[in-house]
Parts: C-alpha cells; structure tokens; sequence
C-alpha cells in the first residue's frame, strides 16, 4: 500500500482514469480527427487548397492506426493503490450513536496502528462537540435538512461528494455505520473491489431482506454485528463473505467517574445532593412526555440529555442540563439513573456503567430486541412500553429515584460483562486486512 502523499492526481486514480481513457477514445476515433481536420483547415484558408492532399494523407494514417490498434494487446488492468487509510461513514442518528461508534473504532484504530489514517464522514450534525481525539471529519448533511429535496437528488448529491473523497483518500477500509445504505453509498463503492467495504449495523429496527435493495449486500464484503450474545445469521444480513460478530462497540468514558461528576456540579453549580439522571429517548418517536415531567417534579432531580431538539417547554426548565460535548457514557458514568430508548450504543454504556435505566420501547420490535439480545437484563432495567408511558410512567421513575432499587439494579448489572469489540474489530479485521 502507497503511505505517503494522498490527494495527488496519479494515473492510478480509478476514476480520473477511467476518464482519461474515455478522451483518448474520443479523440482517436475517426470521426472526431476528420472533423478536426477540417476545423482547422478553415481556420487557415491557405489549408483548404490542400486539403485534396492533406484528407486522403489523413485517412490512411487513421486506418493505418485502426490496424496497428487491433494488433495490439490490451494492457492489463492497472491496480488501484490503496492507502493505510479507514473511512468511517456514519448516518444520522437520535444521540449521535452510530457516529459515537466510529469515533471508539477510529480511536482504537490508532491506539493499535499509530500511522494508519482515520477519516471520519458523518451526517450527525454537532459531531464536533464530541471530538475530543481531535480526529480528522467530514460534515455532510442528512436529508432531513433539506424538506424539499427529492431523495434522488440528495443521493446524487451524497455520491459526488463521497466519490471525491474515496478518490483523494483512496482508503484500504471503508465502513459504513447506519440502519440502512443508502444508494448514493452503494454507488460509490461497489466498483472500489480494492477496498474492503463494511457494513456495521445495529439498529433495532427491524429490517428484511426484502427491503434491501438486491445489490446492497454485494457491495459489501461483510457485515458487522457488534452484540453481547454471538448468535448466527443475524436477521440474516450477510456481506460477501459473511458476518463478523464482535463484543459491543461504543465510546467509553475518560478520564474518572467521580473526578467528572464533582467537575459537572461545580460548572452548573450543583449541590451535592442532586440526582443526575440522563435522559435519551429519540424525540421524534416518543409522543408522550409523561416520564420527563415525572422527573421534573421531583426534588433535588436534574435531567442530563445530549438531544438538542426536546421541546423547549421542556428544554427552557431549570432542571434540564443539554451537554453535546461528552460522550452517552461519559453523561452516564456521571448519572444516578438514565431513562433512554431501545438503542445498543446507549444500553451497552449503560451496562459497562452498571447504571439503573429506565428502557422506554416505542414499538413492539424494540421490546422483541430487548428479549432476543438481553434476556438476563429483566431485573436491571426497568422496561416501560408504548402504551405504558401515561399509566405506569410515573410509577419507574418512582423506582428509578429509590436508592436501594437503583442499588440492586447496579448490582444486577455489575455481573454482567463482555470484552471490549472496538479491540477485537480491530485486531481481527482491520489490521489484518
């Protein structure tokens, strides 16, 4: 692999290439050197009293050339040189999960392999809040900004912009983190067999095979499935190659728990006695607020989210705190309790942080996940349902606020362990590649 200057424009530039050979062709074709022939011969009205001589000279060159061209034999395909580069694709996503996620591989990346390049492309806007590894990002917009952009456009859009960067880069690992691969995703990379192209997903959304498009699956070698139980054919989304199952991937916290809880309290000018709970819950499938006024209501309760979008009502409290610059398991390795939704960057950091949670499922495939992939969790999260919020709201967080309920919840989830899968991804994947 090529390790020093990128972003050069080399004959080996798959893309430039291929245009390069496309001009060639159109400049050598007959039609094209006879009509420049004649262009210039007006441009120079002395020419055209040649041109009996000049046009049969011209036209036995062109077929003497078309003779010699069939003689040859076409070059072999030249090699796309690849880079000690990863590029990480994320997709939007509620609390920034799936870029959380890039960010632990890229930082585990470079733990294990100092001189490899880490490109992060994200469509999560504030991304640069969470920064704090200083690590190289592209900002591309989510189609949810533009209300009147046709999904046909923005893919378009997407693709020209990734096929740049794929083309200065020219990465050796690419990864896409996301529910679903978009098309202008699958467009740049399914022709790029130089690179090997991943798929991470997730999500608890359920998603069958009939939704992907056919060739989706193709452009990627594998898929990987970052889970606390190691279980085949999972939904059976399989790459090329098949799936990579690792242990559960997610940005950890740094630095000390309580070094940062005491820094918290003395920049908001909190008492000691405050109950942090973070709260995570996308705000666009939950339609019932019931927990969050809950918690509100009570004494000495401050809420910690990362959502910038609650409704500001809610927002504008004084017992709210919006943190975008600190991780999900930074807030968490700081909280007391944490009400989130079924998402597994924000349940794995609760786990790692033994953390007393309120798990609330919009649907019935988040309460199906809970069940198939955390079976031994009934005890250590309190799950409340759609149609629970207004009944039974207040009665978790009655239970979240208890100390000895919270006390046997972290207890219950201290038993619960699993090895770090960013290492393994790495490790297994990416470095021996």
């Amino acid at each position: 692999m090529e390790g020093e200057r990128y972003g050069e424009i080399t004959t080996t530039n798959a893309r430039l290439l291929r245009f390069r050979e496309e001009n060639h062709r159109i400049r050598a074709s007959a039609s094209f050197r006879f009509s420049n022939h004649l262009v210039k011969s007006f441009e120079k009205p002395w020419m055209i009293l040649l041109l009996p001589i000049t046009t049969p000279l011209l036209l036995f060159r062109i077929i003497g050339d078309t003779i010699k061209n069939r003689k040859i034999i076409s070059n072999p395909e030249k090699e796309v040189i690849v880079r000690n580069c990863c590029i990480l694709f994320s997709d939007d996503s509620p609390g920034k999960a799936n870029y959380q996620r890039s960010l632990a591989i890229g930082k585990a990346l470079k733990e294990k392999s100092s001189d490899t390049q880490v490109i992060h492309i994200t469509l999560s806007s504030c991304s640069e809040y969470l920064n704090s590894s200083n690590q190289q990002v592209f900002n591309l917009p989510a189609r949810s900004k533009f209300e009147t952009m046709s999904p046909t456009k923005w893919n378009r859009l997407i693709q020209s912009l990734l096929e740049d960067l794929l083309d200065v880069f020219r990465p050796s690992n690419f990864i896409f983190d996301g529910d679903y691969p978009y098309r202008c995703i699958i467009n740049s990379i399914e022709e790029r067999e130089n690179m090997n192209r991943y798929w991470l997903r997730t999500s608890t959304k359920a998603l069958s095979l009939d939704m992907v498009p056919t060739d989706s699956l193709s452009a990627f070698d594998a898929t990987i499935h970052p889970l606390m139980m190691a279980e085949n054919d999972v939904e059976g989304l399989s790459g090329e190659s098949g799936q990579i199952i690792t242990d559960p991937i997610f940005l950890r916290a740094q630095g000390e728990a309580e070094i940062l809880r005491k820094d918290v309290l003395r920049q908001y000018r909190l008492p000691e006695e405050s109950i942090l709970i973070y709260y995570s819950v996308d705000h666009t499938a939950i339609q019932d607020n019931t927990v969050i006024q809950e918690l509100l209501g009570q004494e000495n309760v401050v809420v910690i989210t990362d959502d910038s979008h609650l409704l500001h009502e809610i927002k504008s409290n004084y017992a709210i705190i919006t943190m975008l610059d600190r991780s999900h398991s930074e807030i968490q390795s700081i909280s007391d309790g944490a009400v989130i939704g079924i998402d597994y960057h924000s349940i794995h950091a609760a786990i790692a942080n033994n953390l007393p949670t309120i798990c609330i499922a919009n649907s019935k495939s988040e309460v199906e996940v809970l069940e198939r992939w955390f079976p031994t969790l009934n005890k250590g999260f309190i799950v409340l349902k759609k149609s629970e919020h207004d009944t039974l709201g207040g009665a978790a967080v009655e239970r979240l606020l208890d100390n000895s309920v919270r006390s046997e919840m972290s207890k219950l989830l201290s038993q619960v362990t699993f090895e770090k899968g960013c290492a393994q991804l790495v490790d297994s994947v990416l470095l021996s590649s």
